[in-house]
């Protein structure tokens, strides 16, 4: 599975003397970590279980290296950090490494995958619910600056329905991703 490394740095000292692996205290230790699980969780309390963490040498760095798709999936929260107003509460004391990353199919794939839920959630707010499997196709672009553009949701099996097109889009329109090498459409089919 392919993977991106972050890296957080805690730079503060304590009596005078800069905090380094050797001389963190248990408090802030537990502390910085927390904040680094609680990001890398992500607003949607992702699992952790594929993350690998080492230390690094200077201040206390900690690298985090996850799965393309739990990158993603942090995207909007990574985008959130580049903003002057980011909130605090998402924010660990530094992250110093943006990370870029591509974006293939296979690794969208799985994304939509775990977003599934959501779209038959949007089945689910139809005009007029249906028990029978609806077809329909999605296509939107990935910017280079990782942002969602052009959605299109189009019927593929004759059900057309305006709440399901624009529940479809909100979803898709509330997605952000690392930043990419450059601007990229991504086409599929979506079976609710």
């Amino acid at each position: 599975m392919k993977s991106t490394r972050i890296t957080f740095v805690l730079k503060d000292k304590t009596d005078g003397v800069e905090i380094t692996p050797d001389t963190i205290g248990l408090a802030q230790f537990n502390e910085f970590n927390q904040q680094v699980a609680d990001f890398l969780a992500g607003s949607e309390r992702l699992k952790l279980d594929d993350v690998r963490i080492s230390v690094g040498e200077g201040s206390y760095r900690l690298k985090a290296t996850l799965p393309v798709v739990l990158l993603a999936a942090l995207a909007p929260d990574l985008q959130a950090l580049q903003r002057q107003d980011a909130p605090t509460d998402i924010k660990p004391r530094t992250l110093t490494q943006m990370p870029k990353s591509t974006l293939s199919p296979q690794v969208m794939n799985d994304f939509l995958d775990k977003k599934h839920k959501r779209f038959v959630e949007c089945k689910a707010a139809m005009k007029v619910p249906t028990d029978v499997p609806v077809k329909v196709g999605l296509s939107f672009d990935v910017g280079a600056d990782g942002r969602v553009a052009n959605v299109q949701v189009v019927p593929k099996d004759g059900i057309r329905d305006g709440n399901l097109n624009t529940c479809i889009r909100s979803v898709v329109l509330e997605w952000a991703f690392p930043a990419q090498d450059e601007s990229t459409t991504y086409r599929t089919i979506l079976s609710l």
